[in-house]
């Protein structure tokens, strides 16, 4: 993970939110593998952050996910439940697909 810490580090030296975003997402992938949900939730959240401040809807849903995620993974029924069913509501306004068919692949475990 101190690879993403330095490239975080150029990314926000720069301004690129993108990509400054990403890197916290990948870092929450990081610590969700090592098994620290909290840390994993804390990186997710930060991304959620700035793909809103941005107002890049398709990354906003994954974030969304990825915090649905871990919920469930932490076993916090009720924040899983109520998070996921927000998001649903959330992710389906984001991301437009035709009347009939499934949603998008990232809105699947929300």
């Amino acid at each position: 993970h101190e690879h993403i810490m330095n490239t975080l580090k150029i990314f926000k030296e720069f301004g690129n939110k993108l990509e400054e975003a990403g890197c916290y997402v990948n870092l929450g992938a990081v610590y969700a593998l090592k098994g620290d949900p909290d840390q994993a939730l804390e990186y997710y959240i930060n991304s959620l952050s700035i793909f809103e401040e941005l107002n890049h809807k398709k990354r906003m849903a994954q974030a969304l996910n990825n915090i649905s995620t871990i919920y469930s993974e932490k076993g916090d029924l009720w924040l899983t439940h109520n998070t996921g069913v927000v998001n649903i509501k959330k992710c389906e306004s984001f991301i437009f697909h035709p009347v009939g068919e499934s949603r998008p692949q990232f809105c699947q475990n929300l």
